[in-house]
């Protein structure tokens, strides 16, 4: 064969293995993002879920609060009333 063809048919070769390379290269990266998409899922569901949890907390939080200084209140009355006496 002329010098040329074999060059030519060498340089196809070599294409296709690096096109085969990339090829598996690329199919890697999909998996990956795939997997990672899919974890960027889970953690955003657990975020919001533990902004929820971390909201009701804080009512509850809140209320007890209230419901302390009502407690005390009534007891500092209770004790003013007991020193009058």
């Amino acid at each position: 064969l002329d010098t040329t063809t074999k060059r030519t048919i060498a340089e196809n070769e070599q294409m296709s293995v690096e096109l085969a390379w990339q090829s598996k290269e690329t199919e890697k990266l999909i998996r990956k993002n795939k997997q990672l998409l899919q974890e960027n899922q889970t953690l955003k569901r657990e975020l919001s879920l533990h902004g929820q949890t971390e909201t009701e907390f804080a009512k509850k939080v809140h209320v007890y609060q209230k419901t302390i200084k009502t407690l005390l209140s009534k007891l500092n009355a209770v004790d003013a009333t007991a020193r009058a006496e």
